[in-house]
């Protein structure tokens, strides 16, 4: 019985790290909005000359219409999203995915 005593204490010690599900989110770097799509489309393709993955998300705010928003990154975890931020300067904001 003693073996199996063995067994089960690596599980029990491994338990606490899973439930941090915080550690599964993901992240993406925003770095603009803007009204018009031609916009956010040219502050795209400006990232993109610089080499970075830029893309452009389209939401629809309640009273205020249609917003385009430029990202770049997808599914970073929170520390390689705030460095990648830190590397777009400011006004680069960290966003759930």
């Amino acid at each position: 019985m003693g073996a199996s005593a063995k067994n089960t204490a690596p599980e029990a010690m491994a338990q606490p790290s899973q439930p941090a599900s915080a550690a599964k989110e993901t992240y993406s770097v925003q770095v603009a909005s803007s009204k018009e799509r031609k916009d956010a489309d040219a502050i795209r393709a400006k990232l993109a000359e610089k080499g970075y993955s830029a893309y452009v998300t389209e939401s629809t705010i309640s009273g205020k219409g249609t917003w385009y928003r430029v990202r770049v990154g997808r599914k970073l975890d929170q520390s390689a999203a705030s460095n990648l931020a830190e590397m777009l300067g400011k006004g680069a904001i960290l966003v759930p995915e």
